[in-house]
């Protein structure tokens, strides 16, 4: 339906719509976590098809699976928070809210770095049958052989582990804490030391990409303004109210 067979009232919904669409399209906008706005390479979700290659604006919803063959990509899980994945490597996007998100690396490998973290905001990643809660800014690498055998590695920052539904193996912890230069192997959440400066490609990759985009959550309904009201406006409107 064209604007202009539109109720005066709908046509001014309809049109600040629009110039509030315009102003956005120059920023990444989402009101949701899990926003993958970069793919290099080949990159997928799963029963939807392939991602174009550079800049995409693709929102994964809940038990949505994203994956890559020879290809990275970055997802926004908040305004501060990114996670990178590298080549043969498969996540699910567990819960979208800014507030509240959750990833789960299913295999391959996630670079997660977190450049603030704010206070309210919560991000948890599922891997190898643990969970680990990311307390503060820092860069977390995550590997995953698709088993429990998986490892968690914080090159800066700090990391609260424990394994989901309380259950561990004989002689394992049931929860775990690292920070700089620790590792935790999470079979058992055991917890080690591994070296900082031994930075593989995507590790490269992650820090040379730098700090997202502008985030611009999507302002609720109410928050649009209309157009400014010019004596053509006026006019128009006038104009519309006769026929």
């Amino acid at each position: 339906m064209a604007i202009g067979m539109l109720r005066p009232g709908a046509r001014l919904a309809a049109l600040a719509l629009i110039a509030a669409g315009v102003g956005m399209a120059q920023k990444v906008i989402s009101a949701k976590a899990g926003l993958v706005y970069f793919v290099e390479g080949h990159a997928a979700v799963a029963g939807s098809g392939p991602l174009a290659a550079g800049e995409v604006n693709r929102q994964l919803n809940p038990g949505e699976i994203l994956f890559s063959e020879n290809g990275r990509a970055e997802v926004l899980l908040n305004p501060g928070t990114v996670l990178r994945i590298g080549d043969r490597t498969a996540i699910r996007m567990d819960r979208v809210e800014l507030t509240d998100a959750r990833v789960s690396v299913e295999a391959g490998s996630a670079v997660v770095t977190v450049y603030q973290a704010p206070k309210l905001d919560r991000v948890e990643i599922g891997i190898g049958g643990a969970v680990v809660k990311m307390e503060g800014a820092g860069v977390y690498r995550f590997d995953s052989d698709g088993s429990d055998r998986g490892a968690l590695r914080v090159f800066s920052g700090q990391a609260f582990v424990y394994r989901e539904n309380g259950v561990y193996r004989e002689g394992g912890a049931s929860q775990a804490v690292a920070k700089r230069g620790q590792a935790v192997r999470l079979q058992d959440l055991q917890v080690g030391k591994f070296d900082v400066k031994a930075a593989d490609a995507l590790q490269q990759w992650a820090e040379t990409r730098g700090a997202p985009p502008p985030w611009t959550p999507l302002p609720p309904m109410q928050r649009l303004s209309p157009p400014a009201k010019t004596p053509e406006f006026e006019a128009w409107l006038k104009e519309c109210g006769q026929r």
